[in-house]
């Protein structure tokens, strides 16, 4: 039809009869074109919205805008009523306190810039009047008021072990500490390691072999008496590190021997702040994601089913990240995939008990009521025995203690530790550590971050290793990992690798680390030899 035809249609009667002719036609392709538009939008749930919930939101957004795409939608289900909601904080005269404070130390990059964005407040103080120790196999090695510091640590490595081991196990612990920043980069080749015993075996199978005993034991050409005792004084804080937790959870105690620090404020801060950055991000509360499936009419879909208020509704999504641990929901939640890993491991009680009291430390010279911590002895009485603080508030004349074992302890070991009298202000019972059955997975370690069948690979697990085994930053990782993998699968390895890169390199914030580490290290050698010479003839 030519334009003069138009022209004088438009003239004449007949141009209304035309506008409704095609009209039809024109609003059915825009439909079609509306529709298709829709089906090349990325659908993602990511279940749970704790940190690493909404850190896999954070980075896929970050991610996807650098690869120029916004077509990206991200449904965050969190079956509790709140955000950063959790069973470990208690309130307790008028103050709030977290039973597992997060501890960060300096070589958790993603964590600092969360913490320094978000304006949350750190702290490692401690009241001088509390009386602190530290342990080792036979018992208490030293205590003293106040919390130790990095030269409190140097000179008990220094007076107990001698200058030759200890600078042999700083050593070991720098290469430790080096590894760790690897995990950037090396998590990120082809899709990750399915496990943490590959990942190790990977960046050197001759620095030591995981195991269910400690991780200290098969380290090569290295006193290992020396580096399990060592082990023993930095796994103070944290909760299940007998001889049935796997190996490398006392690495990322090691590497917080020296500097640590703790957030002494409210999570939901740093969640805020994530939240806050995520502009195509919706957060679903109290939704209780119950099963994951195939969709039977496409394999490339998944079949979220949650409930709320008692009804249940479903989903379509092209992708699925499962953010907490699934061992504790295998009994109210199903995921129609492979996770035979999960099979063969079974959880640890573990009682957590929270005193109002004076806690008593008696000299290790009194064998009969010096009492034992992390020791291989099975007839163990406590875990760990460690200050909770308030997260918010004045601290002054506020600490409890939190102190946790593997058994139920009765009123006569509390007598015995603490005097002028005590109070039990709460009673926690968690299943924490992965304990392994002695079946063909025996010494598989718990999987870090698990990718469903690799023909699909479009459900993910974001760190099965158990939250309180692993820092925070670990989630920050994987949770980072999660989003390139992702991108990966949408966008191609070659327009991936065109803007992060190539994943095999050291990311930028690794070798910062690195290099500050390298500075770090040199500092403690001289500090440690001045350290020596002064307080060689010191009696602890």
């Amino acid at each position: 039809m030519s334009l003069s035809h138009y022209q004088l249609a438009s003239n004449s009667s007949s141009y209304e009869s035309l506008i409704n002719q095609f009209a039809p036609i024109l609003t059915n392709r825009i439909q079609v074109l509306n529709e298709s538009k829709y089906k090349n939008k990325i659908k993602i749930a990511i279940i749970g919205s704790g940190l690493g919930g909404c850190a896999a939101a954070y980075f896929l957004e970050n991610v996807f805008n650098a690869m120029n795409n916004k077509e990206i939608e991200i449904h965050i289900y969190e079956k509790e009523t709140e955000l950063g909601n959790t069973t470990s904080k208690f309130q307790y005269n008028g103050l709030t306190y977290d039973v597992n404070p997060i501890k960060v130390d300096e070589s958790q990059n993603y964590m600092n810039n969360f913490i320094k964005n978000s304006s949350c407040k750190l702290s490692n103080d401690i009241d001088e009047n509390i009386l602190t120790a530290l342990f080792d196999s036979s018992g208490i090695v030293v205590q003293k008021y106040g919390q130790f510091n990095k030269i409190d640590n140097l000179k008990i490595l220094l007076v107990k072990f001698g200058i030759r081991n200890a600078l042999k196990f700083l050593k070991i612990f720098y290469e430790l500490f080096k590894y760790r920043t690897r995990i950037y980069s090396l998590q990120d080749q082809g899709y990750t390691f399915d496990s943490i015993e590959k990942l190790v075996r990977k960046i050197n199978p001759l620095i030591f072999t995981l195991s269910q005993q400690t991780f200290s034991e098969n380290i090569k050409k290295t006193n290992s008496k020396l580096i399990e005792e060592l082990s023993i004084l930095s796994c103070l804080d944290e909760l299940s590190q007998t001889n049935r937790v796997p190996g490398l959870v006392g690495c990322n105690s090691l590497i917080s021997f020296f500097s640590s620090n703790f957030i002494k404020d409210d999570l939901k801060k740093i969640l805020k702040y994530l939240l806050n950055n995520c502009f195509r991000t919706k957060l679903y509360l109290n939704r209780h994601v119950k099963s994951i499936s195939y969709d039977t009419k496409n394999n490339q879909k998944n079949v979220l089913i949650y409930s709320r208020k008692s009804q249940d509704f479903k989903k379509l999504y092209d992708y699925v990240v499962v953010a907490f641990p699934l061992t504790k929901n295998l009994q109210n939640f199903n995921l129609d995939i492979l996770y035979r890993d999960f099979l063969d491991c079974e959880l640890v009680k573990t009682n957590s008990y929270i005193i109002d009291g004076v806690f008593t430390m008696l000299s290790p010279k009194n064998e009969e009521r010096r009492f034992k911590l992390y020791t291989q002895d099975p007839s163990l009485k406590f875990n760990s025995i460690k200050t909770c603080s308030p997260i918010e508030g004045d601290q002054k004349n506020s600490i409890l203690y939190s102190v946790s074992s593997l058994s139920d302890l009765n009123e006569s070991i509390f007598d015995s530790v603490f005097e002028k009298g005590w109070k039990c202000v709460r009673k926690m019972s968690t299943f924490v550590a992965p304990l392994y059955k002695k079946v063909r997975y025996s010494h598989t370690p718990f999987p870090q971050v698990i990718i469903d069948d690799v023909k699909r690979s479009r459900v993910f697990y974001l760190n099965g290793l158990h939250w309180l085994a692993c820092s925070k930053e670990s989630n920050c990782i994987s949770a980072r990992n999660i989003a390139f993998l992702i991108a990966r699968k949408e966008f191609g390895e070659k327009m991936f690798s065109k803007n992060f890169g190539s994943v095999a390199k050291y990311s930028e914030e690794t070798k910062s680390c690195t290099k500050k580490l390298n500075n770090f290290f040199l500092i403690t050698f001289f500090t440690s030899v001045c350290t020596f010479l002064l307080y060689k003839n010191l009696n602890f």
